[in-house]
C-alpha cells in the first residue's frame, strides 16, 4: 500500500478528528458516498444501545438481588425493558440525526442556497465520527468499572410500592455522580460534532467565518443548551 492509498483510508478520519476543514475539501472533490456516510451514525447508535444494555444489566442484578423471594412484585422479563431501551435509543438517535440534518438544510436554505443540500446531509452524517472514540471510553467505563449502589428495601412494602422503590432507585442510579460526569462529558462532545457540522456549511455550503460561527451557535443551542435545560427543569 502506497502512502497515497493509506492516507485515502484511515488518514481520511484521521483529518476529520485533527483538520475537518482538509477533510470536507477532500471528501467535496469525491462522488457522493450516502451509504458509507451512515456508517459512525449506524456505530454511534449501535455503541450507545450497548452501553444501555450494560447499564440496564447491572441495575438488574442488584434489583434481583433485593426483590429475591418478593413474589408480590415479580420484575418483568429482562428481554422487555432491553427491547424497549433499545428501540428507544435507536428512535432517538435517528430523529436528532434528522432534526439536525434539517436545521443545516435550513440554515443552508435561509443564508446561501447552495443547491448542495444533499452532500450537506452526508457531511452531517460523517460528524458523528467524532463521537465514537468518546463512546468507546464510556462503554469500557460502564462495563468494567462501573458499579450500581445497592438497593434497600424496607419489609413490608406492597407490589405498588415495590416497583415505585425500583423506579426511584433506577433515577438514582442514573443520577449517579459517574453516569453525571459522563453525560456531561458527552455534552461537550456533542458540542464537536455540531462544530463539525458549522465547518460542513463552511466548506460545503461557502459560509463565511462569522456565519459558520453563528450557525454553530445557533446548532448548540438547539441540540445542546435546550435539551439540558429541559431536563434540569423537567
Amino acid at each position: 500500500m502506497t502512502a497515497r492509498q493509506a492516507d485515502a483510508g484511515l488518514g481520511r478520519i484521521r483529518h476529520l478528528w485533527f483538520s475537518p476543514v482538509r477533510f470536507f475539501r477532500a471528501r467535496l472533490e469525491q462522488p457522493p458516498r450516502y451509504l458509507g456516510a451512515l456508517t459512525p451514525l449506524a456505530a454511534y447508535i449501535a455503541v450507545t444501545s450497548a452501553a444501555l444494555l450494560v447499564t440496564g444489566g447491572k441495575t438488574r442484578r442488584v434489583a434481583e438481588v433485593a426483590f429475591a423471594g418478593v413474589e408480590e412484585a415479580p420484575l418483568p422479563p429482562a428481554w422487555v425493558g432491553d427491547a424497549i431501551g433499545v428501540i428507544a435509543t435507536v428512535t432517538a438517535g435517528c430523529s436528532v440525526f434528522v432534526l439536525s440534518a434539517l436545521a443545516v438544510l435550513a440554515l443552508d436554505t435561509l443564508f446561501v442556497q447552495s443547491g448542495r443540500g444533499r452532500r450537506l446531509v452526508e457531511f452531517t452524517a460523517l460528524a458523528y465520527w467524532s463521537q465514537l472514540p468518546f463512546l468507546a471510553v464510556w462503554l469500557g467505563i460502564l462495563a468494567w468499572w462501573w458499579q450500581p449502589e445497592p438497593l434497600h428495601l424496607p419489609p413490608g412494602l406492597t407490589s405498588v410500592e415495590l416497583l415505585d422503590a425500583l423506579s426511584a432507585y433506577q433515577e438514582d442510579s442514573a443520577s449517579a455522580p459517574m453516569l453525571s460526569t459522563l453525560r456531561l462529558a458527552a455534552s461537550y462532545f456533542w458540542c464537536w460534532l455540531i462544530a463539525l457540522q458549522a465547518v460542513a456549511l463552511r466548506v460545503v455550503a461557502g459560509f463565511s467565518v462569522g456565519g459558520a460561527w453563528a450557525a454553530g451557535g445557533l446548532l448548540a443551542a438547539l441540540f445542546v443548551v435546550a435539551p439540558y435545560v429541559a431536563q434540569e427543569l423537567w
